[in-house]
């Protein structure tokens, strides 16, 4: 049994090496390897096939007639695959992707038969020319549906690390096929060699149909034309951009097609000229059994890798750039020496021929379906079949066509030694467009992405100012809910605050009086203006009780504000008993603020009975009005029975009076207001009008540990709303210096800076550097993190036998506050990533990445891979994908931010308390619980600074360490102890003395 295991162990290992040779994980393993079988298998069979149609066919007709074929190819294909795609609307896709070889394969077979029973020579040339049209119709659909089952099988992701091993599938069927097929030809005719690759594509549909049954829950279980009514919403949300990509994506595959037949004409003409036919079709399975090999070798042992390093696009532009101008450049070079032209022509077309053989089905061909992933998945396969399918039929016509056209027009106009760089020269204009589709691509490719995810956004800032202001006055005029009309305000203000008079000011007569009252406001922060006053002045002079008194009190404020000589006699007359209590506030803080010594007496007698009335509404109008006034004089001494009084409402009044007439000695007031939910709102949004007078005394807030979490978490976002560059500087020099939830805070406050308009290319510009200084430092951290985890875990599977039940839990709770501790820092990484990159695309990406969707990770995943440009990207993408922490910590290690030890947990333990800061609440109180547990001595330093730690269950554990650990130093610390303000401490302590008390008498 033990010999067994050890050698169940040793085949694992190897197993575990294999996958990572081909850089696949152990969970994608058996569905990558059914995949190769299924595709291998069909491919050795057609390529069997094409090599022995290939041989017939130039045997019959030569190479002169291929464009014929093109065109014909051209319409079976299109024709074929639009019936695919109508097929997946009317059968389930499972159904439809294990029919399609029986039903490809019975033509073909058919076709055999005919020739060679019939002997009529015609009838044997139209078959011939069936097989060959016939072949080629079918590597499309084959391929197709293989790209199809593979977008289905794997996510977006797992598709660049498993699609080039299962497209290596057709490059090992060239090996296999290529040096097999000239042996086979000498026991079998070419007749016979096209029945035994049907044997052998029916095989492959076996294993396409037990792979299909065995992961069944990959395909859609119904027809593509029942789309749930919320998939259709969505999917009309995304017709625009989806079908600008479709059409590049049509583009693209069409391209590579037009570039492939152009230089496979060229290549088969030149093989023609040079060789005979049984010579040709052995010299056809040679050079595809040595392009196979080497495609192979790159496939499996660079391809997935490429193109998780340099990415999918600059891997897909290998091709054109290769076939398109360095190997033409070579073949032109080369024949300026007359020497060798002859041999340089041909071997340069055979290299043009590898290098595309080569590059199309490593890199194109894993390119592939990725372009496809960012399509929803339920529209996916059949917009797959439509613009990938169609577009090769269309681009195997098109450039049948053009060769055609050409061969015509060259063979009477060129001469005939330049006739041959015809097709050359048009290679390289097709690869050159090809390029730019490609740039058209990468452009398309992230933002599909983020919209296929939901999470988009649209900019403010990008808003044409003359067209909003229409669209505001338009949105006011017309009938609407009073609700979107205030959100219209609310925008105008935010946007365009200064020029918000203009548009409101001949408004305001047609406005409701809430919407009134809102529209004066805007324009008392955008500043008094006399050239609005007569439209404001309207206002008063309409006749008693008819316009609201709140309307009237900010047109009587707005209007003396905005006049330059106001005559303020006239608002004596306001200050009467009989006049609305807001009025009567209202003119007594402008004679306050402007008025003779006579006029200030006179009105802070009414503000002095105001202040002090019984009813709430007097004392309320009283305070608000107070905001406006310069100096409060006699006032004051009502400040704090107003602070105390009984209704909320007048204490907002009045803390926002104090932020307005700048009060420093009741600022405490504001801080103190934080404190509570009911007035935490209103204090914010006074210090926030304090500007960078308030950030010093909201720093000493937000920085001390023994203040309320909550309270500090909203210090630092009323610094942020702050938003002054002094407020940033502030909040950029205190990111640097803190650590865990305070970093939280900091970011998200910073985040809510960037958000303005014209702030977030100043984070660009200036603090790149020093967010990725801030990203490696939580790196290193991680690497901490995971050093200690498996130094634990593995700790607990060599003791697990001996360890008392006791230890393994409290070990199993440290390691789980590690862990937790972990997704701590990926938020923290998410959120300093959006810092740097636009944030609709940062926010799609971390919904997704929160998902528990492996598929919805995987999208996140490559959102970040074609977002982030930091030195670093590789490393943070394998930090936030699922992987195991060996994994993680190994990747750290290669990047050199960690360097790994093996410690016992004793060693690993005080190396975690040596730096507690870094540690939450939850992991150091596991620390010390493990510690006092497993019997393992910590200094006194680290002991003293926990029992003064501002978290309740951390000063417990400490505690409940140090009664175990040291008895002499608890006796002489309980007296202190005992004043502790957290009830489970208090508890505890009480507890720990009486069993003290019982121990001594005993």
């Amino acid at each position: 049994m033990e010999l067994k295991n050890h050698w169940f162990a040793e085949n694992r290992g190897s197993l575990a090496r294999l996958l990572q040779w081909v850089n696949l994980r152990p969970e994608e393993g058996e569905r990558t390897w059914m995949m190769f079988a299924f595709y291998t298998t069909v491919s050795v069979g057609l390529r069997w096939a094409e090599d022995s149609t290939v041989a017939l066919f130039l045997d019959e007709y030569g190479a002169g007639t291929l464009p014929w074929i093109y065109i014909a190819s051209a319409a079976l294909g299109a024709g074929l695959v639009v019936l695919y795609s109508w097929v997946q609307k009317v059968f389930p896709l499972r159904w439809v992707i294990v029919a399609i070889a029986p039903c490809m394969v019975t033509p073909l077979f058919l076709l055999v038969i005919l020739h060679w029973g019939v002997h009529v020579s015609y009838l044997s040339l139209i078959i011939i020319f069936l097989l060959k049209l016939w072949v080629d119709a079918f590597y499309v659909v084959n391929d197709l549906n293989t790209s199809i089952i593979a977008n289905q099988l794997f996510n977006i992701r797992e598709i660049k690390r498993t699609y080039p091993l299962v497209s290596s599938g057709v490059l090992v069927a060239d090996v296999i096929s290529g040096f097999s097929l000239p042996w086979l030809l000498q026991f079998a005719s070419l007749n016979r060699v096209i029945l035994i690759a049907c044997i052998v594509i029916m095989f492959g549909a076996g294993i396409l149909f037990y792979l299909s049954y065995h992961y069944r829950e990959a395909f859609p279980d119904t027809p593509q034309r029942l789309i749930p009514e919320e998939q259709a919403s969505r999917h009309r949300r995304l017709q625009t951009p989806l079908k600008r990509y479709a059409w590049h994506l049509f583009a693209f595959v069409a391209l590579l097609q037009g570039i492939g037949l152009l230089i496979d004409f060229q290549y088969l003409r030149e093989l023609k000229a040079s060789l005979g036919d049984q010579q040709l079709a052995s010299f056809l399975g040679l050079f595809g059994g040595i392009v196979g090999l080497c495609e192979l070798v790159t496939q499996w042992f660079f391809s997935s890798r490429l193109i998780e390093r340099i990415g999918v696009f600059f891997t897909a532009a290998l091709l054109p750039i290769t076939v398109g101008f360095v190997i033409p450049g070579v073949i032109a070079l080369l024949n300026l020496f007359p020497a060798l032209q002859k041999p340089s022509f041909f071997w340069g077309l055979m290299g043009l021929k590898f290098c595309d053989e080569l590059l199309r089905y490593t890199f194109i061909i894993s390119s592939g379906p990725v372009l496809y992933q960012p399509i929803p998945e339920r529209i996916r396969s059949r917009m797959q079949s439509l613009s990938g399918g169609t577009a090769e039929a269309i681009a195997t016509g098109l450039t049948g066509l053009v060769i055609f056209v050409t061969l015509f027009l060259s063979g009477r106009f060129v001469a005939e030694p330049l006739q041959k760089w015809v097709l050359i020269g048009e290679t390289v204009v097709v690869a050159a467009t090809c390029l730019k589709v490609v740039w058209e691509l990468r452009l398309r490719y992230v933002d599909l992405l983020v919209l296929s995810a939901e999470r988009g956004e649209l900019s403010a800032a990008n808003v044409g100012l003359r067209v909003f202001k229409q669209g505001v006055v338009k949105a006011l005029g017309e009938k609407g809910t009073e609700a979107d009309k205030r959100s219209c305000l609310e925008l105008l203000a935010q946007i365009d605050l200064p020029g918000a008079a203009e548009v409101l000011a001949p408004l305001l007569f047609k406005l409701p009086p809430d919407l009134q009252c809102q529209s004066l406001e805007v324009m008392l922060m955008g500043g008094a203006n006399a050239l609005y006053v007569p439209q404001v002045r309207q206002l008063l002079e309409q006749p008693p009780g008819t316009v609201d008194p709140e309307v009237f009190a900010l047109a009587l404020r707005y209007v003396w504000l905005a006049e330059p000589d106001p005559n303020l006699s006239l608002l004596e007359q306001y200050l009467h008993p009989r006049q609305n209590s807001l009025i009567r506030a209202t003119a007594a803080a402008l004679l306050l603020r402007q008025g003779t010594p006579m006029q200030k007496v006179a009105a802070t007698k009414t503000m002095r009975r105001m202040l002090t009335h019984k009813q709430e509404r007097e004392r309320m109008n009283g305070v608000r009005a107070l905001r406006e006034a310069v100096y409060l004089q006699a006032l004051r001494i009502h400040i704090p029975n107003l602070l105390q009084d009984a209704s909320l409402r007048v204490r907002c009044a009045v803390l926002e009076m104090i932020a307005a007439t700048h009060l420093e000695e009741y600022y405490s007031a504001l801080l103190a207001a934080l404190y509570y939910k009911s007035t935490r709102t209103t204090a914010m949004r006074a210090l926030v009008r304090l500007e960078n007078e308030a950030i010093k005394m909201l720093l000493e807030l937000a920085t001390d540990i023994y203040k309320p979490e909550v309270v500090r978490m909203y210090a630092w976002r009323t610094i942020a709303q702050i938003g002054t560059l002094e407020a940033m500087e502030t909040l950029w020099r205190n990111l640097e210096t803190s650590w865990g939830t305070n970093r939280d805070h900091i970011l998200r406050s910073l985040l809510k800076i960037q958000q303005q308009p014209g702030n977030a290319s100043l984070v660009d510009r200036f603090y790149e550097s020093r967010v990725e200084a801030l990203i490696q430092e939580e790196l290193r951290f991680l690497g901490e993190i995971y050093s200690a985890y498996i130094d634990f875990q593995t700790s607990d599977a060599l003791n697990r036998g001996q360890s008392n039940e006791r230890l393994v839990i409290v070990s199993g709770l440290l390691q789980r506050s590690l862990l937790e501790l972990e997704l701590d820092v990926k938020e923290r990484l998410l959120l300093l990533l959006k810092l740097l990159y636009p944030a609709e695309k940062m926010q799609a990406a971390a919904f997704n990445l929160r998902s528990q969707s492996v598929v919805n990770l995987a999208r996140g995943l490559e959102i970040l891979d074609h977002t982030v440009n930091l030195s670093c990207k590789s490393l943070l993408l394998n930090i936030l994908d699922r992987r195991s922490q060996q994994e993680k910590l190994q990747h750290l290690e290669e990047a050199g931010l960690v360097e790994y030890e093996n410690m016992l947990v004793s060693d690993r333990l005080r190396t975690l308390l040596m730096e507690p800061k870094f540690l939450s609440d939850w992991c150091l109180a596991c620390c010390f619980h493990f510690a006092q547990v497993a019997r393992i001595r910590l200094t006194t330093e680290e002991i003293l600074a926990t029992l003064s730690h501002p978290t309740g269950f951390v000063r417990e554990a400490a505690i409940a360490y140090l009664s175990v650990v040291s008895h002499r130093v608890f006796r002489e610390m309980l007296p202190h102890l005992q004043k502790d303000p957290h009830p489970l401490v208090a508890a505890q302590v009480q507890e720990l003395m009486q069993k003290s008390q019982n121990e001594n008498s005993q």
